[in-house]
């Protein structure tokens, strides 16, 4: 997690680049509540949500049914040499993922909840930390320049 949360009211956007892979490729990447359960991935529990890379599949708040568009490919997997992207505005309490420079599409087109527009939250990454887990490299960008250009009028559309 990161230490210090998103700005409340505006667009807030970090990348996370997968240098190199491990053997069980379950990393998450997304938002979450300053007290949320380390042991978790982001989107496994109250408060959060995430892009998981090993199954492809977007959680929020425990509830897995959000999968993937079928823009990146058929399972939505990502790994080794791809460059995850994730956005939120706690203002407008809406979210969005992004592969590769491509925005992902939900069926809404972002991520709505009124849930996640109620107190901080900070830009979480998840990751195995077992023997399965070893060898896992990544590069977090919070600063930019970003893969993914983001527009200047970005809403939940």
């Amino acid at each position: 997690m990161a230490d210090h949360p998103i700005p409340l009211g505006e667009l807030y956007y970090f990348e996370v680049k997968i240098i190199k892979d491990s053997e069980s490729r379950e990393v998450g990447i997304g938002f979450c509540r300053k007290n949320y359960y380390n042991r978790w991935f982001p989107g496994w529990g109250p408060g959060s949500w995430g892009y998981h890379g090993d199954d492809g599949n977007f959680f929020v708040e425990q509830v897995p049914g959000y999968p993937p568009s079928a823009d990146f490919g058929p399972s939505g997997e990502y790994g080794e040499n791809d460059v995850v992207g994730c956005g939120f505005n706690a203002q407008k309490g809406f979210g969005f993922v992004v592969r590769n420079g491509k925005r992902l599409e939900f069926d809404s087109g972002c991520l709505r909840r009124d849930s996640l527009m109620k107190g901080k939250m900070y830009p979480c990454i998840g990751m195995k930390v077992d023997a399965y887990g070893i060898g896992l490299v990544i590069e977090v960008n919070f600063i930019g320049p970003y893969l993914y250009k983001l527009p200047d009028d970005l809403d939940c559309q």
